[in-house]
Formats: C-alpha cells, structure tokens, sequence
C-alpha cells in the first residue's frame, strides 16, 4: 500500500490534494488522471485525456457527492473542471468542462514537471508544551502556488475527512497511485471553567473563582465542545504548564481537563490560572483565565495607643487591621457603647 501523505485544512477553506503527474519517460504523456475517496468504487472527479473534445479533455465528476461538486483540477496555474455554471441536477454525468483557460494544455506530455504540494502538520505535538501555534498555514485558493499539481477542493467540511487516492494512467509507463489522508479542522470556538468542591460549585465560572477558605481543595474543570480533531486542552498557572492530561466527557461531549488544588493557602490568594486549547496550527489558541479568591481571616489588630483625652476636645484613635480579603468591617464602642459617628479607613 502507498503511504498517505498528510494534509490538514481548516473548515470552510480550499485546499489542494496533490497528485504526483510527473512525466519520468521520454515520449511518454498522461492518458487520464482520477480521484476517488477510499472505500468506494465511483471516481470523485476524472480528467481524460484521451478522448478530447474540439481539442479539450473531458472533465467528469460525481455530482452526487459535495465533495466532487467543489473540486477541480489545479495545474501549473491553470485550473481544469471548475463547477461553475454546472447544473446541479446533472449527477454521475460526464461534462465538459465550462471553466478551461486559454493556456490549458491538451496532454501532459514530456517536459511536464510537477511539484507536490499540500498542508501538512507533521506531529499535533510541535505545537509545544505552551501550544503556541503562530499563524494560519492552510492554503487558500489565492496561496496556491503555480507549480501546485493536484485536486483543489473549495469550502471543505468535516465529512470532506477522508483517504483520497489519485490515479495517474500513463501512455508508457505504470499507474502511479498518490495516496492523501485529508483532515479537516473545526477550530474551538469557547471555552469554559467550572469548579466543584463537595457539593458546592460554579458551572460557568466568568474570571473569578471562590471563595475558598485555607485548607480548602477545589477543583477546576475547563472543556471544550464541538472541536474536531479533539483539541488539548492544558493548564497554566501564571506562565507555568500544570497539566496536560485532558480526556472526553462522554456525557458533556466535551474535551475537558481537570485539576485539583490541594490545600489552598495565602498564597493562592488572586493566583492566576490559563486554561489553553488548541487542535492544530492552522488557528491561534483559545484561552479562558480564573483568578483565585481567598476568604482570609484577620491576622492581626493594632491600636493606636491612647493619651490624656481633655472633655470637649476631638480626639483620632487609629485601629489597623492586616490579613482579612474581603476587607473587615471595623467597628469603635467606648465602655460597651457602639460610636455611630466613627468612620473606617481601609
């Protein structure tokens, strides 16, 4: 079996299926090139050049597959079999084709060169502990290049996802079969944070999560829907890779990734977590961030020490609180009587 080459696009883009039509032999010229989707009989789209009308070779596609229906022949910047213009009704039916340029050749014959081409994400994994893809590297139709040899298929959707194989038939030499594995991207589009601590919890948390209190061991569950392929998902404490053990929540349908924060202290007091997803470089990450809310007691309570008080003088007793989130409220009472005139500095 020949290897599958690799392509990644991203939904709602072109992308090109190359195809090797190299000619390797003098004298030697394509006869007839055709795509079909692995595990079916019926050819997507083919170009024969062997029986030509006024001069052209004929174009036939599956009408009754989408994916025929928005695809056409990329060569060396001349574009074969585009569906413009092309009753809809006709289906499995050979036509000729309604978009050939001037310049198509009439056979690809010796001195023909190609160039594959494709979008190719070797490894999920390059995009690094910190998923930090960079940009788009899909193609669309205006970034296919002139040298591109292949099937460009317009607007791809997820059922587009499939092992294609493209069949060269040669005058002199054997077949040439490419084989391709097209993935088709839906980037995540939200992601959210909930947390849960016994029976208490948030379901959809906005950027602040708490209070807890010190000892206290929440979890935080961020997830992921209608992605595909299933995203990572990882968190970040401030600029620092957590976890990244994420796994699908067959009764949500989501991507989620779970972690528990054991013991809080003081110190979790506003820490700053990231919950990062990405499924390929073909788009940024996305991101939701929580902050962490401590309900913190008192630690220490100062008074300013106080003099000889002289009758009918006002007189500023200052009281300093530390430690309390939120902040305390403070209260003044003199001789067990509260003072309602006494006003707090925070």
């Amino acid at each position: 079996t020949v290897p599958a080459r690799e392509v990644w696009a991203l939904a709602g883009d072109a992308t090109l299926l190359p195809c090797d039509l190299s000619i390797k032999q003098a004298k030697d010229s394509v006869q007839m090139v055709m795509w079909l989707r692995e595990g079916t009989h019926t050819p997507l789209f083919s170009v024969d050049y062997r029986e030509q009308a006024g001069g052209r070779p004929q174009v036939w596609r599956d009408n009754t597959a989408s994916t025929a229906r928005r695809a056409y022949l990329h060569l060396a910047g001349t574009d074969v079999g585009v569906a413009e213009g092309i009753d809809p009704s006709l289906t499995a039916t050979r036509v000729a084709d309604m978009g050939f340029g001037d310049g198509l050749p009439t056979h690809l014959g010796e001195g023909m060169s190609s160039r594959i081409f494709g979008n190719v994400l070797d490894d999920l994994d390059s995009l690094g502990n910190e998923i930090d893809s960079g940009g788009r590297e899909s193609a669309g139709e205006d970034d296919l290049e002139d040298e591109s040899v292949g099937l460009v298929v317009r607007d791809v959707e997820l059922n587009d996802s499939a092992v294609y194989r493209c069949r060269v038939d040669f005058l002199l030499t054997p077949t040439r079969n490419t084989r391709v594995n097209l993935t088709v991207v839906v980037p995540p589009q939200r992601v959210g944070v909930r947390w849960w601590m016994g029976e208490r919890g948030d379901p959809d948390i906005d950027s602040q999560v708490g209070p807890f209190r010190e000892g206290d061991s929440p979890s935080l569950v961020c997830y992921t829907r209608d992605a595909w392929p299933p995203p990572r998902v990882v968190w970040f404490e401030d600029d620092m890779l957590v976890d990244d053990t994420y796994a699908m929540d067959a009764s949500n349908e989501a991507m989620e990734n779970t972690i528990t924060l054991q013991h809080l202290t003081r110190a979790h007091h506003r820490r700053r977590f990231t919950c990062v997803v990405a499924n390929s470089n073909l788009t940024r990450p996305i991101a939701a961030t929580v902050h962490i809310q401590m309900a913190l007691d008192v630690l220490s309570v100062e008074m300013d020490k106080v003099g000889v008080l002289s009758a009918g003088v006002q007189a500023e007793v200052k009281c300093t609180v530390w430690g309390s989130s939120p902040p305390p409220i403070v209260t003044w009472s003199l001789a067990g009587t509260l003072l309602p005139s006494a006003k707090p500095w925070v």
